[in-house]
């Protein structure tokens, strides 16, 4: 097994400047801090007073090779833009698509675009009117517009040289400051409707002037929410009521334990084989404990000491069940748990083995007839233990032997560099 030492150094104010690792199965210790060649720098941050100013992420042999992102501010501390670009055996790259953003007095980002163009960062910094004021390389120009108290009413999306919003969102608040409305331009409204304490009642949605949908919650004593029922209406109907039960598309209910989780869920569909005018479903005080024509009913199934979910019973009243160790870890699934079954169906079960860093090593698909089929996975990069080296398929569990082995390795910062499949054919990733 290999482990690692990872090393995060601080400046006096707190912040982190950078991330190192030493190599496995030589941890540095903290004289090797000032040396270097022992160790691996991952990240670095560089500041400007107190902004971030660039963040690098090494890849490669860690020295020369990074990926950089720059921190573009103005005068009253606004983040405008970032900018990226790449570091490769010294030679700097710079690379798009750069966004930027206005903003006003307030704070509020009130224009933003993607340049496929590098801009002169001075005027983006020294104009705050940037977005809107450039045209040349300019696309995707997205525009927000704020009420007097700050929240957003509008926001329009334009082309590259359209004049008029290809989208546009519109949002409306209550006196309490909830939204209550979104119109999207030449689409569907969307209306929500709260009740004395603030929970949502209705969710409706309008095609111009006619319902179209409608959402309803129902609660209980202690603020659960135990109904919920889809109204829509049909092909023959314009129009559909904002109150009663005529067009429910769906009804589901839902009952909890002592602990407040739901532990049955019945799906009544609209209640009815004909959708019009049909009533909503009454929901029974006693849980249903099985689907029936009228309904279709789910379990959840919790742990009594743990609280743990440990399994699941669809509609079809198959139970799926969970086994956990003491460190809330999987060691197995079961499918189609039956106690005591002993039919092909019941019983699948699948294990898992885990090692001391919560890696899992094997998968082993339990199958009394045929054999247990087994997949073996390593761990065995050199920097990070996490990193999953091998893979051994079920045809051959001999580590020994490539056959039917799968090989990674990986650069630095944990991306992929290659990976060697079954028939011996490598695939390598470049970092550009």
């Amino acid at each position: 097994m290999y482990f690692y030492r990872m090393a995060t150094i601080y400046d006096l104010c707190g912040r982190e400047l950078a991330t190192l690792r030493g190599e496995a199965m030589n941890p540095p210790t903290f004289a090797d801090l000032n040396n270097p060649s022992l160790l691996h720098t991952l990240t670095k941050t560089i500041y400007d007073g107190n902004r971030i100013d660039r963040m690098l992420g090494y890849f490669g042999s860690g020295v020369d090779d990074y990926i950089g992102t720059k921190y573009h501010y103005d005068r009253f501390n606004h983040l405008r833009a970032t900018s990226s670009y790449s570091v490769q055996n010294g030679t700097e790259t710079t690379f798009g698509p750069y966004n930027i953003r206005d903003y006003d007095w307030n704070g509020n980002s009130i224009a933003e675009a993607v340049f496929d163009q590098e801009p002169n960062w001075n005027d983006v910094t020294d104009n705050e009117n940037y977005v809107t004021s450039t045209k040349q390389g300019r696309y995707q120009l997205t525009r927000n517009y704020y009420l007097a108290n700050g929240y957003s009413y509008r926001r329009e999306t334009f082309g590259s040289d359209s004049m008029k919003p290809v989208t546009r969102t519109d949002n409306f608040y209550d006196d309490s400051g909830r939204q209550i409305a979104v119109q999207e331009y030449n689409a569907l409204r969307t209306e929500t409707v709260y009740d004395s304490v603030g929970r949502v009642l209705e969710t409706r949605t309008f095609d111009g002037k006619n319902l179209v949908a409608k959402t309803r919650q129902d609660y209980d004593e202690l603020g659960r929410m135990i109904g919920q029922h889809y109204f829509t209406y049909p092909t023959n109907a314009k129009n559909i009521r904002k109150t009663g039960n005529d067009f429910v598309c769906q009804t589901v209910y839902f009952w909890y334990d002592n602990a407040g989780r739901i532990v049955t869920q019945a799906n009544y569909g609209c209640g009815a084989d004909i959708l019009s005018n049909a009533p909503i479903p009454v929901r029974p005080k006693t849980a249903p404990q099985k689907s029936a024509k009228e309904y279709l009913v789910t379990h959840t199934i919790y742990d009594s000491i743990t609280g743990k979910q440990i399994g699941t019973t669809d509609q079809r009243g198959v139970t799926n069940r969970i086994v956990h160790n003491a460190l809330g870890q999987t060691l197995s699934s079961i499918v189609n748990y039956v106690p005591n079954g002993t039919s092909d169906d019941q019983n699948i079960e699948t294990k898992y083995l885990y090692d001391g860093i919560n890696n899992v090593v094997a998968l082993i698909v339990i199958n009394p007839t045929t054999g247990d089929q087994i997949t073996k996975y390593l761990y065995e990069d050199t920097v990070n233990g996490r990193l999953q080296t091998s893979i051994f398929y079920p045809v051959s569990n001999d580590t020994n032997t490539n056959h039917n082995r799968v090989n990674i390795t990986y650069f630095l910062d944990g991306n992929i560099k290659s990976l060697t499949d079954q028939n011996g054919s490598i695939h390598e990733c470049k970092c550009e």
